[in-house]
């Protein structure tokens, strides 16, 4: 996904995703919607991240997936965060200035330091 220390490919990273995701992995779900997003694939990034953002109860989704709760939350904050994103853009789906209002809050709330290190993103232009 990276590159880190050999070729990044990202058609590979996304297949890996996938698989993880198929396996309920939320943080790889929120991975792949944010490859998504920075592929201007904003439907399927869309999708993919609200059905991510959506879930509550991270200690359940460890106990079904055998994940740890601390990327869990990683992953609905990011996942929060891009859905967020493309609704106040309206990219993908219509866009919703108070519904994107409260999936940035839910990103803040599930994990402040993902969602301040977005916000940098978006004040950068990156995001």
């Amino acid at each position: 996904l990276y590159g880190f220390g050999i070729k990044k490919d990202i058609q590979s990273a996304m297949e890996c995703l996938k698989e993880a995701s198929e396996r309920g992995n939320i943080y790889a779900q929120s991975q792949l919607a944010v490859c998504y997003y920075k592929q201007k694939l904003y439907t399927k990034a869309a999708e993919l991240a609200k059905s991510v953002a959506q879930n509550e109860d991270v200690a359940a989704i460890g106990r079904a997936t055998d994940c740890q709760p601390r990327y869990i939350a990683k992953g609905i904050a990011l996942a929060a965060f891009y859905y967020a994103r493309c609704l106040q853009l309206g990219l993908g789906i219509q866009p919703d200035e108070e519904e994107a209002k409260k999936y940035f809050s839910k990103a803040c709330q599930m994990d402040p330091d993902v969602a301040a290190d977005l916000q940098f993103d978006i004040i950068f232009s990156i995001v």
